[in-house]
Parts: structure tokens; sequence; C-alpha cells
């Protein structure tokens, strides 16, 4: 993996630390966070094929998952990522019917399910 500060490309730490590092510059990239599990509950929890980006988030130029599909308080509804989620939802920022749906994709169903 190329460093996006310099261009070098990455190694990992020797006694295997959590971060990968640029030996050239010296950045540091975090790991990829776990992948978290849910289980899927009708109305609240629901399985997609892949998850759209953020609304909010590429307004701003980012791109970022966004796996709520909720009513924002400005009417419309938006798939956003959590912050934007807590954030813009109409309501608190509760999962269910006819306020918001946390999307997730079969390699986030809990086991069992």
């Amino acid at each position: 993996m190329r460093c996006p500060e310099c261009g070098g490309t990455f190694e990992a730490y020797p006694d295997e630390q959590q971060f990968d590092y640029c030996p050239l510059c010296g950045f540091e990239e975090p790991p990829e966070p776990e992948l978290k599990t849910y289980t899927p509950e009708r109305g609240k929890v629901v399985v997609v094929a892949s998850i759209p980006n953020c609304y909010f988030c590429e307004q701003m130029g980012q791109v970022k998952p966004g796996p709520y599909d909720f009513a924002t308080r400005f009417g419309p509804w938006a798939n956003g990522c959590e912050y934007h989620w807590q954030l813009l939802c109409a309501g608190a920022p509760t999962l269910g019917t006819g306020k918001a749906q946390l999307w997730i994709t079969k390699d986030q169903v809990a086991s069992g399910h």
C-alpha cells in the first residue's frame, strides 16, 4: 500500500504493532477496524448487497460508507454515516420503521443468523 503523504510503500512494524508505517516519512496508517457483526431485525437492521456512500460526506468531497438509511430533519431520506445520522436525523437517532434502518452486508451478519 502506498503512503498518502509521500508515495512510499508501507511496511509492518517488526514487533507486529497495530500500525503500518512509511519508512520514508514516518507516516503511520491505523489498521482497518474489525468488521462489526449484527443480527438482522425487521425494520431496523437490513441485509443489502452493498453499502452506499454517505451522501453528506460526498457533498464535502469525502468517501465514507453510509450504512444508515434515515429520515432527515429536512424531510427527504438519505444514506449517511453514523455521525451524519446522529446529527441530521428527524427526531432521536433510533432505528425502526419510519425512522431509520441500518444496512449491513452478508459478511456483517452475526454467526448463527
